[in-house]
C-alpha cells in the first residue's frame, strides 16, 4: 500500500466503524493545528482593533488642526 493511500483508506475505516457503533478514532492532527490556527485568528483580531484605533486617533488629531506625521507632530500655529 502506497503512503498516498494510507490516509484515505484508514479515514473510510474509520467512518465505517461510526457508522457500525463503535467510537470514532482519535485525529491528532486537529490537536496540533488547533492550537496555531486560533493564534493566527487572535493576531488578525489584535491587528483590526490596533487599525480601528489609529484610524480613530488619526480622525480626532486632524478635527484639532494636527497634520498627519510621525510621532512628534506639532499642530499649526495657533492650535490648541
Amino acid at each position: 500500500m502506497t503512503a498516498r493511500m494510507t490516509t484515505p483508506r484508514e479515514r473510510i475505516g474509520g467512518a465505517v466503524a461510526v457508522l457500525r457503533g463503535r467510537r470514532p478514532p482519535v485525529d491528532y492532527g486537529l490537536l496540533l493545528v488547533m492550537p496555531f490556527l486560533a493564534a493566527a485568528g487572535g493576531v488578525l483580531v489584535s491587528m483590526l482593533i490596533e487599525d480601528a484605533v489609529e484610524r480613530r486617533r488619526d480622525r480626532g488629531r486632524e478635527d484639532r488642526g494636527f497634520t498627519r506625521g510621525g510621532r512628534g507632530a506639532r499642530p499649526p500655529a495657533g492650535a490648541v
